[in-house]
């Protein structure tokens, strides 16, 4: 069924017996009173609108029902856009170009104009021009509930990693920052470039078992983030562990894999109270990019401290 159908249009724009729109705005709908192409500013604020729908999952802007009390007022000409028109103004502030369908659509006795704008294909829709305190170059604005606002981290992360599943790291990196230059959005996405990568793609160790006797100490863990190899362990409290680290590399670790080390006591017969472990996994991810995750424990039960560290330690 197609977005703007007659049977889809019904159902998203059901309207009560007061002539009034049921459901609000939200992540996916905006609602416009009146539609004016013609001054800037309400030009601007359209494609700001129509931009952050496309960063986003999609969306309908509807003209022609007034946003406060949903109340269905209808336009009084709604051939004077068109499709083009639309395509030209929209690239005038932003790039890439967006995909979008359009059409009037009579409700209730009253002609609305409605756009539906689909989600964007790949990058992201980036701002390339200002217009007064409407459109700030170099931005990505997002849909979050009933509004447009610069996108904010999270979401650009999502983007990113969206992006990058359909191209090589580098190529995603340059293609952004080429657009964004050094401002607003890019800052944050430098940011993450240099030293955070998001948690649930990077290579992140949990510990699963371990043992101690008095000669050594044996720690297993798995892999429960992306493709990686152990380059090495490191000793942090050399006076609290006394152990000889045994760091066998592999080649790939998958996710879901396990892999364990063991330490002989540089001390013979260390009672159970002595038998700690404090030390740092040093990985790489597939790409290249390596990382640390310190644990602490004693008798092999060497857990994280503080949780997961995704730190970038080298490039």
């Amino acid at each position: 069924m197609s977005e703007l159908s007659d049977y889809t249009l019904k159902q998203i724009l059901e309207v009560n017996d007061n002539d009034c729109v049921v459901y609000h705005e939200d992540t996916n709908i905006e609602f416009k009173s009146i539609l004016d192409w013609e001054a800037k500013e309400s030009k601007a604020k359209y494609l700001k609108e129509i931009a952050a729908f496309a960063n986003s999952n999609g969306g309908y802007l509807v003209f022609g029902i007034d946003n406060e009390t949903r109340k269905v007022i209808g336009l009084q000409k709604t051939k004077d856009v068109d499709s083009k028109l639309i395509l030209d103004s929209f690239r005038s502030y932003f790039t890439p170009a967006v995909r979008f369908s359009s059409r009037t659509f009579k409700l209730i006795n009253n002609d609305l104009f409605i756009i539906y704008i689909y989600k964007r294909e790949s990058l992201p829709i980036i701002s390339i021009k200002d217009y007064a305190n409407i459109i700030e170059i170099s931005t990505i604005y997002y849909r979050y509930s009933g509004e447009a606002s610069k996108i904010r981290y999270p979401e650009l992360i999502e983007i990113f990693n969206n992006t990058r599943s359909e191209n090589t790291y580098k190529e995603v990196i340059n293609k952004i920052i080429e657009l964004l230059g050094d401002k607003s959005s890019a800052n944050i996405l430098l940011e993450f470039e240099s030293n955070k990568r998001k948690i649930d793609v990077m290579p992140e160790f949990k510990w699963i078992q371990g043992m101690s006797n008095p000669e050594m100490f044996n720690s297993g863990y798995e892999n429960i983030g992306e493709r990686a190899t152990i380059l090495d362990v490191v000793e942090l409290e050399e006076n609290m562990v006394n152990i000889n680290y045994h760091c066998k590399t592999k080649k790939h670790i998958e996710k879901g894999e396990e892999w364990t080390f063991y330490g002989t006591y540089k001390k013979f017969g260390l009672p159970n109270h002595q038998r700690k472990a404090h030390f740092r996994l040093i990985f790489q991810d597939k790409d290249g990019r390596k990382y640390s995750q310190d644990f602490k424990g004693d008798n092999g039960a060497a857990k994280e401290v503080d949780g997961p560290k995704d730190f970038l330690i080298e490039n």
